[in-house]
């Protein structure tokens, strides 16, 4: 987990949740992870179909991951715990 959780929490409103993609598609071979949106392939393939807890919870793992991120090394810190 990493050190700021704060950093991590999706707000819950009463409109569905919207997705996370800006347009700049391309997965990361070192993490899995689309470089524009922190997904993975399935957190992608899955997004269209999911109801609104499943969006959340895509959602709360791309705020973690984007926490964790170190932006200068396009990598992420050793502090994060990759669930």
């Amino acid at each position: 987990m990493c050190s700021d959780w704060r950093a991590t929490r999706v707000p819950v409103s009463g409109q569905a949740p919207a997705s996370p993609c800006i347009g700049l598609c391309r997965i990361d071979p070192r993490n899995g992870y689309c470089e524009g949106c922190q997904r993975t392939i399935e957190e992608i393939s899955a997004w269209s179909g999911a109801d609104d807890a499943h969006k959340r919870l895509i959602l709360h793992r791309v705020a973690e991951r984007r926490a964790c991120a170190d932006w200068f090394d396009a990598d992420l810190r050793g502090d994060c715990d990759r669930s």
